[in-house]
């Protein structure tokens, strides 16, 4: 159970520790087609966050492989 408040930030918050740029892509994609203007800005942010973790992620890979 969620109130309205935090059901704003429940479903986007499932894919907070994401770091797959396809789980960034699959939340963008889902928010546009199911939910509400209001509810898209909390699943934009996390999806920033995703990209951002896949990001880093990939260059912090790099950088070990090179050591």
């Amino acid at each position: 159970k969620v109130d309205s408040a935090g059901a704003v930030t429940y479903f986007p918050g499932l894919f907070t520790f994401f770091s797959d740029p396809a789980r960034a892509d699959e939340l963008h994609q889902f928010a546009s087609q199911n939910l509400a203007d209001g509810w898209q800005k909390p699943a934009a942010i996390v999806s920033d966050e995703i990209a951002f973790r896949a990001d880093f992620r990939r260059r912090l890979m790099a950088e070990f492989s090179e050591r």
